[in-house]
């Protein structure tokens, strides 16, 4: 009896020993590709514009970096940013939906200081780089 035993239990590690390997293969490369571009994101710096230097008109920008994805238009008016508009409805395979305290959070945070050298939001320090980097982006055709 114990030999039949221990033989079940060894077919059991020979398919389940295999199958574990593979789930935990599946979940690495997900993760490396789920956070491809966070490292680089992180690192980016955001420029200083002087919003009041701008011309009046409404820009466009944008920043993609692996699944943050964002595209916006951004209206001056007298010298001040006025709104900021989130063009795309998805970054990468999530809903913008999902980001918008995040994203109101920012805007407000650029529009009230005017200017880009806000603090990010906690929590959320990649997606406000990505938005930051697209905001400077549509900034800078106002130079």
């Amino acid at each position: 009896m114990k030999r039949r035993e221990c033989s079940k239990v060894k077919r059991l590690f020979k398919v389940l020993i295999p199958v574990v390997l593979a789930v935990i293969a599946v979940v690495v490369i997900g993760l490396s590709i789920f956070n491809k571009g966070m490292a680089d994101i992180k690192k980016l710096s955001v420029e200083s514009i002087d919003v009041s230097l701008l011309k009046d008109g409404n820009y466009f920008g944008e920043y993609e970096n692996g699944r943050w994805q964002y595209h916006v238009e951004v209206a001056v008016r007298d010298g001040e940013v006025k709104e900021i508009h989130i063009l795309n409805t998805r970054t990468g395979p999530f809903e913008m939906k999902m980001y918008d305290d995040v994203n109101t959070e920012l805007i407000q945070r650029i529009v009230r200081n005017q200017s880009l050298q806000v603090d990010t939001v906690t929590g959320a320090t990649v997606n406000s780089k990505a938005l930051l980097k697209a905001v400077e982006s549509a900034l800078k055709e106002g130079i």
